[in-house]
């Protein structure tokens, strides 16, 4: 039976909580990851933050409710208009925002011998994306939906051949 430790990548890209989301924006796209488990001052993951939610961040700074705080239609949630915000601000709002106030404050943990299909019954269940591969409290790996995609391929790649 596949394995975490089969899928999952070992060369895990983390981030602070106390860093700033540019900081965040920029590691992400150098190390060409979608998310990253961030840690907290012991070295222990305290949340997950993805390109999902620096996407909602950046949202919530481009829009802004109507001066009256309704729509049009009345209500006052679905009145989230786009608003001008100066570039600097945004710069601002960039460098000030810690990872901490975006990211999921829970973390989902495997070990490296649970059972791919038992991870993925966890993912499926969550609806979530990654999961943090612990060895003790020490982070060795990290499974995305794509590592269980590729490691499906693989294995579908194998038995097909094989036929």
């Amino acid at each position: 039976m596949t394995r975490v430790s089969d899928v999952m990548t070992d060369e895990v890209v983390t981030i602070g909580a106390e860093a700033s989301v540019r900081e965040l924006a920029q590691l992400l796209s150098r190390s060409r990851v979608s998310g990253a488990p961030v840690m907290g001052p012991d070295g222990r993951p305290v949340g997950v933050v993805s390109q999902s939610d620096l996407a909602t961040y950046a949202a919530h700074c481009w829009a802004r409710p109507p001066q009256t705080g309704r729509s049009p239609s009345g209500s006052f949630y679905d009145g989230l208009w786009l608003g001008q915000v100066a570039p600097e601000a945004l710069e601002s709002l960039a460098t000030e925002t810690r990872v901490g106030d975006i990211m999921a404050p829970f973390v989902y943990y495997a070990s490296e011998d649970t059972s791919v299909l038992e991870l993925s019954g966890l993912m499926l269940e969550k609806h979530i994306h990654r999961v943090v591969v612990m060895r003790g409290d020490e982070v060795v790996g990290m499974v995305s939906s794509l590592d269980l995609i590729r490691g499906l391929r693989e294995q579908l790649l194998t038995v097909l051949t094989a036929q």
